[in-house]
């Protein structure tokens, strides 16, 4: 071969079949690493620069065509597998890309770099770097790692076989053909609907079933004294929305739509059914609100009836559904045992109480979907009411005590199935004597005690003790996907594992931090405080907000993690913590121990003694250990307050000078 080449054509020969063998080899590789790049939601893959020379393509023809036309195009540096750059050109030869030096630096970064992507293969096929996911309030939301599934976790895999296969709400969010079970906070640009619908449906008229405010009158025909309209405090004026929560629970829709169904079934051969005269009072505002109340089927009287209760036990029967076998044991059974509902809004808030605590001031109504079909009629008081319907003779009861005794007509059906607590509508009632000011305090928006996505919601923190981790379900693991993508550079991030944490008290101490921030000098509703927002520190409003809150506004997060209940006037985030698996186990259970004293800390002390969290995952994530290619982190609730804002590189004192300033958390903006 000597003979027929010089010396420099020898080696330049050589040098072709050696980048067509390196060449050869890589190419299944590259293939299946850029397969998995296009396919994935990033599009933004790293990979080595190819590099063919001229002489072994030759100038024209297919290998040509695809080295010089194809490949160039998309030449893609990558850095640490983190920041991408995407160049799009197109050049004749190879020295147009770039010189030969300058080549062999840039493709072998890229080959160290994929290399690096590589060693996350194992035996399973090509495995992303994923992320476990935690959360605890400053208190935890989500949590990972190793703790122990919960009965919820079984509840989901059977809800997941059991998809929902009837029709939903077109207003709900969540769609036939998944399984669910969640409270969804309604957005308060919806809640004059239900401010309407309330008072609509009121009537300036007491019973015997509003008890005594002060406790010291006997039970009266027609209420006691201090319940009529002119007494202490007398009768409410109003009742003003603080809160509505839709049900949305695959299971228990299903029971109601089949029982609906065998209603329809049954009663087919009775149609027209009776209808009721007059009709039904919710019946004007639901059906001028459609994108808010469903159409109903009102050939079989489906109708919207309000059950007035305590907010706890509200949402309990939201949770787990109507038990009949303790209807009556709060009001009596007038008409048998019995879910019983009233169509005014003045009736059922008679049954309706608060308690001390959380809740003092604020009652619940449910606003449920009742299928009555073929309803039995009376005026008077019949207990045996129940056993006409239990014979298939009707299916539900209506007294009608409006007609014998001027007051209200009452609902009765005696099979939970045939109800579906639809809303939880929390309210404040409003006397004369101070309807002006429970008016202005349901403007402010109104906080539960706990996320209505707990499994918990119900339960009083300070009274019953719990503390455990669900699995998240699908719809929470892709809105962390998201927080995952928008807060980070980190190409291919995949979330392996969530779980939340829910930790009576954990919240308890979050929760009663959070209301040392709040002014509660006037003795009755709170008078909100307001911090400046990290968008306002550096003079531009424009920019600087939270990117998990943009993030969060962007995506309709209502029923995973709401907005909603976040309170922003104290500045309540939702920010990355990142660190060992040990130590987010331990916090997940514990919570988070700040050292104090003492500057020694797990990630440095730049800003001082203290807990610190981003809103970029990236710089969470330096500080997390990966093992496996899974790196453990918190997505936690932070209360930050008022910020102390430095723009400085490092503040080692800044935890005393906010201290010293009456400030609660440091806000670091280096350079800002």
């Amino acid at each position: 071969m000597s003979d027929m080449m010089s010396n420099g054509e020898e080696k330049q020969y050589y040098w072709n079949v050696a980048s067509f063998v390196a060449i050869v080899s890589f190419m299944p590789w590259l293939v299946r690493y850029f397969r998995h790049c296009l396919t994935s939601q990033n599009l933004v893959p790293v990979g080595s620069i190819l590099f063919i020379s001229e002489r072994l393509v030759g100038d024209k023809g297919f290998w040509f065509w695809l080295f010089y036309r194809v490949l160039p195009p998309f030449v893609l540096f990558g850095f640490g597998g983190e920041t991408l750059v995407w160049y799009r050109t197109e050049y004749e030869k190879p020295s147009d890309i770039f010189s030969f030096s300058g080549f062999w630096f840039f493709s072998v970064s890229a080959f160290v770099i994929a290399m690096g992507v590589w060693r996350t293969k194992n035996r399973g096929g090509f495995r992303i770097p994923g992320i476990t996911v935690a959360t605890p309030a400053v208190a935890p939301v989500f949590v990972s790692a190793d703790s122990e599934d919960t009965d919820e976790t079984a509840s989901i895999a059977s809800f997941q076989e059991a998809a929902l296969d009837v029709g939903v709400p077109q207003y709900w969010t969540n769609e036939t053909g998944t399984s669910f079970d969640q409270m969804v906070y309604v957005k308060r640009n919806v809640h004059p609907n239900f401010d309407e619908l309330l008072q609509s449906t009121y009537k300036p008229i007491a019973t015997q079933d509003r008890l005594c405010p002060h406790k010291t009158c006997p039970k009266t025909p027609g209420g006691c004294p201090c319940v009529k309209p002119g007494g202490s405090p007398g009768l409410p004026t109003a009742f003003f929305v603080r809160r509505v929560i839709r049900v949305e629970d695959s299971d228990m829709w299903r029971r109601y739509v089949k029982k609906r169904d065998g209603i329809k079934e049954a009663r087919a051969g009775d149609l027209p059914l009776h209808p009721f005269s007059p009709p039904i009072e919710t019946d004007e505002v639901a059906d001028r609100h459609i994108t808010t109340f469903e159409p109903l089927e009102s050939e079989y009287n489906e109708v919207y009836l309000w059950h007035g209760t305590k907010v706890r036990a509200a949402l309990a029967i939201a949770q787990h559904d109507f038990r009949i076998d303790l209807a009556g044991s709060g009001a009596g059974t007038m008409y048998g045992h019995g879910a019983y509902m009233a169509e005014s809004s003045t009736k059922a808030d008679e049954y309706a109480q608060d308690e001390d605590g959380y809740y003092k001031g604020v009652f619940a109504l449910l606003l449920c979907r009742v299928c009555l079909g073929k309803a039995y009629y009376t005026t008077s008081r019949n207990p045996d009411a129940g056993d006409k319907v239990k014979a298939g003779e009707y299916d539900s009861t209506c007294g009608d005590r409006a007609a014998s005794a001027n007051t209200y007509r009452e609902f009765v059906v005696y099979d939970a199935d045939q109800v579906y607590p639809e809303y939880v509508v929390l309210y404040s009632r409003g006397y004369a004597s101070d309807e002006d000011n429970v008016r202005n305090l349901a403007q402010a928006p109104f906080q539960m005690q706990l996320p209505v996505y707990w499994r918990n919601t119900h339960l009083n923190p300070y009274s019953e003790s719990f503390a455990q981790q669900f699995k998240a379900r699908q719809r929470t693991y892709d809105l962390i996907q998201k927080l995952v993508e928008g807060t980070s550079t980190w190409i291919g991030a995949k979330v392996v594992d969530a779980r939340r944490v829910e930790s009576s008290q954990m919240w308890t101490r979050y929760v009663d931090f959070k209301a040392t921030l709040h002014d509660s000098s006037d003795g009755g509703a709170s008078q909100l405080r307001r911090f400046s927002s990290p968008n306002e520190l550096d003079g531009n409003l424009e920019k600087g907000h939270a990117l998990t809150t943009v993030i969060m506004q962007d995506h309709d997060a209502e029923c995973v993690i709401s907005l909603d209940n976040f309170d922003s006037s104290i500045n309540e985030l939702l920010l990355w913590h990142g660190s060992t698996p040990e130590a987010v186990a331990s916090i997940a259970k514990e919570g988070f121990r700040i050292a104090r004293g003492s500057n020694d800390t797990a990630h440095g002390a730049r800003f001082g003694q203290g807990a610190y969290f981003a809103e970029d995952l990236d710089k969470s994530r330096s500080y997390a250990r990966c093992a496996d290619g899974v790196y453990h982190l918190l997505l936690c609730r932070v209360t930050c307050g008022d910020f102390w804002y430095t723009e400085e590189r490092s503040q080692y004192n800044a935890h005393n000078l906010a201290r010293e300033a009456g400030k609660h958390s440091v806000l670091a903006n280096p350079k800002g």
